[in-house]
């Protein structure tokens, strides 16, 4: 039964196939095994060939010469096969500390990037007075607002997920102007693991504007040798829902993030 099998209940001789042969890989791979056995059929071919063609022409090799001969071959071949070997273990140790090279580069440029994660948010609405007032906390105005106007705050929990320290900016996106004016400090500090917040206000038209309707939100970061990166996210409001006294539910979707250092962005 090994050599067939059934098909709706119909016994069939088991096909054979025959695979193809790669002979390129198969040479690559069998170089030097196919270079010694050339090399061993020539070393007896030449000898038999001169001693069968000696009774026809004159030749002064003798038998000491033959072995001769031989020796030197064989010290050939060998030195040829170790020479080929430490080739090829050369070569292999110089692809595994490349390797190892380009691992070891890429776990030090991802220890050394930034990384920020927007963890939770709120919606509240507040006097932006009261805002400004406010020296504990950073807060950007997105949309002109004045000072007697009470307007939408959408605060983001910034947290950096990264084994480094690290500083964040908001840098832009869901307008192109924007204003610190509660502080002169305008980035967080954050420790490995830690979380600090983003304030963004704004008039009411301006966050309703955003629901389904994906932004961009762009912010700036700084490792700890102060080498900067700009980190995109894309934000889609799915809706909000007034609360009354329990403030605003606002449903929103972050993906996407991109980060990229700002001197490869500026090229």
């Amino acid at each position: 039964m090994r050599n067939k099998y059934i098909i709706n209940n119909v016994m069939f001789p088991r096909m054979i196939v025959y695979k193809k042969i790669n002979w390129r890989r198969f040479m690559k791979k069998n170089t030097i095994g196919l270079f010694v056995i050339v090399f061993l059929i020539m070393m007896i071919l030449c000898p038999c060939i001169v001693h069968l063609c000696s009774p026809y022409v004159n030749s002064e090799i003798t038998a000491d010469g033959i072995l001769t001969y031989m020796s030197a071959a064989v010290t050939a071949i060998c030195t040829i096969i170790l020479s080929l070997i430490a080739l090829a273990v050369s070569q292999k140790a110089n692809d595994i500390s490349d390797r190892m090279l380009k691992i070891e580069e890429r776990r030090v440029m991802l220890e050394d990037r930034p990384f920020a994660l927007i963890t939770d948010w709120k919606v509240s609405e507040e006097m932006v007075y009261d805002i400004i007032c406010n020296q504990n906390i950073i807060a950007y105005d997105i949309d002109a607002c004045k000072e007697d106007e009470k307007v939408y705050v959408l605060k983001l929990v910034i947290t950096n997920t990264t084994l480094s320290y690290e500083t964040v900016a908001y840098f832009g996106g869901l307008s192109e102007n924007y204003a610190i004016e509660n502080k002169d400090q305008r980035k967080v500090y954050l420790a490995p693991g830690t979380s600090a917040d983003i304030l963004l206000y704004m008039h009411k038209q301006k966050l309703y504007s955003l629901i389904d309707n994906e932004q961009e939100i762009e912010f700036l970061l700084e490792n700890r040798f102060s080498i900067r990166y700009k980190e995109k996210v894309e934000a889609s409001v799915l809706n909000i829902i007034d609360q009354d006294e329990a403030g605003y539910r606002c449903n929103i979707l972050f993906s996407k993030y991109q980060i990229k250092n700002v001197q490869d962005d500026s090229r």
